[in-house]
């Protein structure tokens, strides 16, 4: 990373260009200071001066060309070392230069005025502007080391030191440090020292801004929209751009922060550049070509949660329109802005509810189905043994009852089932009701996961299996029942008990879980089904699938707010709701209405510790949630996870190791220690197993980091198919 050095005196410049190891130094000098210190740099041989136009004037790509075409005519070398000497224009200006001169030489910064001091300099951020937006033509070329002099300060003008005000009040927002120190009435070299060395560590763990460094745009998403249309100094328009977007997203502690800042340095006389109207249309014009835009209808916006806890949101470009003509119009916001989801109903209940529906006589109503391939395949399969399934509102009626209602043939049936297990596990034993040879094909990591226990059941109740190299599961009956009990092993899997207690429920024939040391709310979900069939139950909600709930509300944790809009309380029978439960331990909170809630996101995120003998399926998501919390974490009862759709064990380790996470797999004890870090900003190209829950968290490492690129996206519709939509 650059250096940052203090000196005393502005004379000691001359010192400083002395100490460069090169014998070539070339000076961009901006037009102010030139005229302010005519002596600044002594002439001498090496040294080559180019004057650039004060302010914004240097920032075009034409200036960059006439820069580049004066050192190259002087005669330079790949040793040459380029010092910029100005404000943060002349930085930004003066790195791309250095950038592109013989594909990049060193370079070195002396910042003349508070913005460049604080920020601009800082970073390797080096660009120029396009006529369609502010530094859409740069890279990334960090200086060797950064010369700080505050007393270039007392010079300033007036305009251009309350333009560096402007940049100084985003760090009062991000940096607790600054926010005492400003208060506190600390002199400004000090508060300059603070604000460097804070973007120097944010830069030091995201170089290339695809992660944690874009919290330094507070202020730039609307701030630069502003400084184009109203031809504002850059800093001042990120101050108008804070106090816009705390307003348009009523965030009034911010803005009354905002306002203490502006009483401390005089800035609360500034005129309000928009007064009696609003540009909306004219500011969404660049807004939607701002580097910031993720995607063709969304962008980042940095918001504040408490001083020093910004999060970074995305939100569409729709809505950011809205909020700003809600502000202009005087009908402001009524809260602040939250990322609003849906998450997809519960295969697991779903396709209880569908055995169930097909075993017992009544016609039976699922409202609000899941779309997912699991469940998709489920109903195929019962269309194709006999069953009738009628589209309703908000759902399906499930008509027929089988047996019964099996057709004849003599043919072999085949079935394609996919690879989920509730799928596989819960149709088998339903099968074994009838009388036709029934052969299921289905995607091949099925053919690695157990299915003998459920084989020797089905053998021993009479009916005949066949399994070999050609045939995965084939089952033909009619089962023969000769006594009221029948205990399944359940040690792998709970599935072959919940499939066995399902198709023999209407018989009055009980199933007894031996070793049910896993997933016990899922069995007490299947009883709790039966009974409410027996009941007579005839219209069943599907409620949300809190495995798939697991994913936004991880990333809330280290983003932010997210309202989850369909979500009818807590479902106690889905092991992975105890998520919920664990958020709430560690300081997260949860307002629940009639039909969702809010969940607040996490101001710390701590280590934790939770045995996932009922839930296995959150452990990918807890890996994730655990790499970037303080401290260590356990997480007890992991070897199940090898028996999944992937070896999700292995290959949530793997992910870790990706992004350098510490981690240990403690076997004999089976249990997970994952050491919580920081999102470093990598770029990292993940190519998952081809398992849904594997793809999902390898997206959060990602959105959380640099990006990168993502194989086997495809596998979310197995149980998310809106996953990417709904997580951006």
């Amino acid at each position: 990373m650059s250096e940052i050095k203090l000196f005393e005196e502005i004379n000691d410049v001359n010192k400083i260009l002395n100490e460069i190891d090169s014998d070539r130094i070339l000076v961009i000098l901006d037009s102010n200071i030139n005229s302010l210190y005519l002596d600044l740099i002594d002439a001498r041989e090496g040294i080559e001066i180019y004057i650039a136009p004060a302010g914004e004037d240097c920032k075009n790509i034409s200036e960059v060309e006439r820069a580049c075409e004066f050192f190259i005519e002087k005669g330079i070398h790949r040793g040459a070392h380029l010092v910029a000497i100005g404000g943060g224009a002349c930085s930004d200006f003066a790195g791309l230069v250095a950038t592109l001169l013989l594909r990049g030489i060193k370079w070195s910064v002396i910042p003349t005025t508070l913005l460049s001091m604080i920020d601009a300099s800082i970073g390797g951020k080096v660009a120029v502007n396009s006529k369609f937006g502010k530094n859409l033509i740069g890279a990334f070329h960090l200086p060797e080391k950064i010369y700080i002099c505050a007393k270039f300060l007392e010079t300033l003008a007036e305009e251009d030191f309350i333009s560096g005000l402007g940049e100084l009040a985003k760090y009062y927002f991000l940096d607790e440090q600054v926010f005492n120190l400003i208060n506190n009435e600390a002199s400004f070299e000090e508060i300059t020292l603070r604000c460097a060395k804070y973007k120097q560590e944010i830069v030091e763990q995201d170089f290339k801004e695809g992660g944690i460094r874009k919290v330094l745009n507070l202020g730039h998403t609307l701030g630069h929209a502003i400084e184009k249309v109203y031809e504002l100094p850059h800093g001042v328009a990120v101050y108008w751009g804070l106090k816009l977007i705390f307003n348009i997203f009523h965030r009034d502690e911010e803005s009354e922060f905002l306002n203490q800042f502006s009483g401390i340095f005089g800035l609360d006389a500034l005129m309000c550049p928009w007064e009696d109207s609003l540009p909306v249309e004219e500011m969404m014009s660049y807004i939607a070509k701002d580097k910031k835009v993720v995607s063709r209808n969304a962008i980042e916006v940095i918001l504040p949660n408490g001083i020093g806890a910004p999060s970074i949101q995305t939100i569409s470009l729709d809505d950011l329109r809205q909020h700003l003509l809600d502000y202009a119009n005087g009908k402001g916001t009524t809260k602040d802005f939250i990322k609003k989801i849906k998450v997809p109903s519960s295969k697991s209940f779903a396709n209880r509810a569908l055995i169930l529906a097909a075993t017992y006589p009544q016609d039976v109503q699922l409202i609000n189905m899941p779309e997912s391939t699991d469940v998709v395949n489920m109903l195929s399969c019962l269309e194709s043994i006999g069953l009738t399934i009628e589209k309703a509102d908000d759902g399906i009626i499930i008509r027929g009852s089988f047996p019964e209602c099996e057709i004849e043939t003599d043919d072999v049936i085949e079935l394609y089932s996919g690879d989920g297990g509730t799928t596989n596990r819960f149709i088998i034993p339903l099968l074994a009701l009838g009388k036709n040879k029934y052969s299921l094909i289905p995607s091949e990591k099925m053919f690695e996961r157990p299915m003998d226990e459920l084989a020797n059941v089905l053998n021993d109740l009479d009916a005949i299996v066949t399994r070999d190299e050609n045939t995965w599961f084939q089952v033909q009956g009619p089962v023969s029942i000769s006594r009221g009990v029948y205990e399944v092993d359940c040690s792998r899997s709970t599935q072959f008990a919940t499939g066995l207690a399902m198709a023999l429920s209407p018989r009055d024939i009980d199933v007894e879980p031996v070793n049910l040391t896993t997933s016990r709310p899922y069995w007490d979900m299947t009883l709790n089904l039966i009974e409410r069939f027996k009941n007579g139950e005839q219209v069943f909600e599907v409620p949300v699938d809190f495995s798939s709930l697991g994913y936004p509300l991880a990333y809330a944790c280290l983003t932010g707010p997210v309202l989850v809009e369909n979500c009818k309380g807590i479902d106690r029978f889905q092991a992975d709701s105890k998520f919920i439960g664990l958020l709430e331990e560690l300081g997260g909170q949860f307002d629940f209405t009639a039909n969702g809630f809010l969940f607040n996101g996490m101001d710390n995120l701590n280590g934790f510790e939770m045995d996932c003998r009922d839930c296995p399926d959150l452990i990918p998501t807890l890996c994730f949630l655990a790499s970037y919390a303080d401290g260590a974490t356990i997480i007890r009862s992991v070897e199940v996870l090898i028996h999944k759709e992937s070896d999700r064990l292995n290959a949530v380790m793997d992910l870790m190791k990706l992004y350098d996470i510490e981690h240990h797999y403690h076997e004999e004890e089976d249990y997970l220690e994952v050491i919580g870090t920081k999102p470093d900003g990598r770029s990292v190209d993940i190519v998952p197993p081809r398992d849904h829950r594997m793809v999902m968290v390898s997206y959060l490492y990602q959105l959380v980091n640099g990006g990168g690129n993502l194989e086997n996206k495809d596998c979310v519709e197995k149980s998310f198919p809106n996953f990417f939509e709904v997580i951006a």
